[in-house]
């Protein structure tokens, strides 16, 4: 369904069991909230599950101009202000999580606890001239010019081969990107700077991640674990930077031992 919340249309999808806690899953960039399928049929026996599709991104609008992770925070708290939502296990992976880190930051009070997959807390200056180079790559061709690219970097080598049907699955998903939504989110992951603000989260934080993932490498997150107060560490292996995909069953044993004990 689409509802309006902090000044543009989002496209929001609710599943599960009625008067069940809230579980709300954030996608990555480049893919639409058909990402956690797996994921909320497996949880929608004991969770009300919301999804929905960042701006950009699906259904969703695309205002213009450069987005921050400041602002998507802000847009989840504004999309559970429209559905009268106080409070939710929220899950996010790569962008998702970052959202998810800066909703941990800026509205703790809008979460029960934080699962941030895949997920970086800032971004290196060779990085961020990489983030320059795509988005240049985006400007002229669309998001289809980088789909292939983009993907190959997601997944374990191996991966691709194994589940050739999966992943051509994920990179349809590139169609459903707007220009502008890949854009101003990239700018949002590029600007990226949360290292001071780890240490104020004060709420239960589970981080999963894959060993070769190598955008949110094994040695960062080990490193946001030590910075993040209590929080659990789960590294996935094999698995890149789609852990959701490459191990459902790991990622979802991982994610309902943490809800149990929270």
């Amino acid at each position: 369904m689409q509802i309006a919340a902090n000044g543009i249309t989002f496209n929001v999808r609710i599943d599960g069991r009625e008067g069940a806690p809230w579980l709300m899953f954030s996608n990555s960039h480049c893919t639409t909230l058909e990402l956690w399928d797996e994921l909320a049929e497996r949880f929608q026996d004991r969770y009300r599950i919301l999804r929905y599709d960042t701006r950009g991104h699906g259904g969703t609008s695309a205002p213009p101009g450069a987005y921050s992770q400041d602002q998507l925070a802000g847009d989840v708290a504004a999309i559970l202000d429209a559905l009268k939502i106080d409070r939710v296990h929220f899950c996010g992976i790569s962008i998702g999580g970052q959202t998810g880190l800066g909703l941990a930051i800026h509205h703790p009070e809008r979460l029960l606890s934080l699962i941030a997959a895949n997920a970086r807390y800032d971004v290196p200056a060779p990085v961020m001239k990489a983030w320059d180079e795509r988005i240049a790559i985006v400007e002229k061709g669309g998001t289809e010019a980088i789909a292939a690219l983009t993907v190959s970097r997601w997944f374990e080598a191996s991966y691709p081969v194994k589940e050739p049907v999966r992943v051509a699955r994920i990179q349809a998903m590139f169609k459903n990107v707007s220009k502008q939504g890949y854009i101003g989110c990239a700018k949002a992951i590029r600007d990226l700077n949360y290292r001071e603000a780890l240490a104020k989260i004060d709420l239960p934080v589970q981080l999963i991640s894959g060993k070769q993932d190598s955008s949110a490498t094994e040695d960062m997150v080990n490193t946001m674990h030590s910075m993040i107060k209590g929080a659990r560490l789960e590294m996935l292996s094999p698995a890149g930077h789609l852990t959701v995909v490459e191990q459902p069953k790991a990622f979802g044993d991982a994610l309902e031992k943490f809800l149990a004990a929270v």
